[in-house]
């Protein structure tokens, strides 16, 4: 697209706003899926999270996530929402064969957004960005491939069967163990200079 572009060559303005809209478009879904994010002066950086941080996260995933499979378990699931809840579990089941990380990254976001979304508690809905933002930075790592994503499926499925047959206990305990799993596995690894 930019390649033919010469020094000192012209293109027509409707050419130039179609790339301005374009490059809009890129970023936006870049800031939408966790991987950039807005800083002063309408600035965006790629994002980075330090273990610390990173953990205290996943400690307000873990509450955020077990009230979202609760609340829902305790309001039955619209129809809607189980066909989101499917179709993000098939996509990851998708995404495992052959491996595609981003597919399951976003299936795996789509899944616990779908989650929040149904509560409809303004509360639990505005932690969208911070479960989208921890499963792109999870999924980043060059050692997320399938045999890691197994176990996060078969968990998936766990907490999702509790929600659709009205358990919240079940679903919320699944829920939280789901995160709190990850939080072990972040623990687990070696610490790095940067840390």
């Amino acid at each position: 697209m930019y390649d033919r572009r010469v020094p000192g060559g012209r293109f027509a303005f409707e050419e130039r706003s179609r790339l301005v809209d374009e490059i809009q478009d890129h970023l936006r879904e870049q800031i939408y899926a966790g991987r950039l994010s807005l800083t002063r002066g309408n600035g965006v950086e790629v994002v980075s999270v330090q273990r610390k941080r990173f953990l205290d996260a996943l400690v307000l995933r873990a509450v955020v996530d077990g009230a979202a499979a609760r609340t829902v378990a305790q309001r039955g699931p619209s129809l809607r929402l189980r066909d989101e809840l499917e179709r993000a579990l098939a996509d990851q089941r998708t995404a495992l064969e052959p491996w595609d990380r981003e597919r399951f990254s976003r299936a795996d976001a789509d899944l616990h957004v779908a989650l929040l979304q149904a509560t409809d508690n303004p509360y639990l809905i505005a932690q969208v960005v911070l479960v989208r933002l921890v499963i792109q930075v999870f999924q980043m790592e060059n050692e997320f491939g399938p045999e890691r994503a197994e176990p996060k499926l078969a968990e998936h499925l766990g907490i999702v069967a509790a929600a659709l047959e009205g358990d919240p206990d079940e679903a919320e305990r699944r829920a939280r163990r789901h995160i709190e799993r990850i939080v072990d596995e972040v623990r687990d690894r070696p610490v790095s200079r940067d840390e």
